[in-house]
């Protein structure tokens, strides 16, 4: 029983503290400057994309894979 007060003493405590937080409105031209800001660093981080396994490592795998099969026959 004791449990039950002290979380509806603790929900009203918080239901009178929340009412009393200011809600902030973003500025007039929020998302144009968001966007903006988006825009910059999407161009700062323009880079090339490396394949994972280069051309040679592909070369690699192939000689490989012909090597064990050739060997098994």
């Amino acid at each position: 029983m004791g449990e039950n007060k002290h979380i509806k003493e603790l929900d009203a405590f918080a239901k009178k503290y929340v009412k009393e937080i200011e809600q902030e409105q973003p500025s007039f031209d929020f998302t144009k400057n968001l966007m903006q800001k988006i825009a910059l660093e999407s161009s700062l981080k323009v880079s090339k994309t490396k394949a994972l396994i280069s051309k040679k490592g592909w070369f690699g795998v192939v000689l490989a894979l012909i090597a064990t099969l050739c060997i098994s026959f």
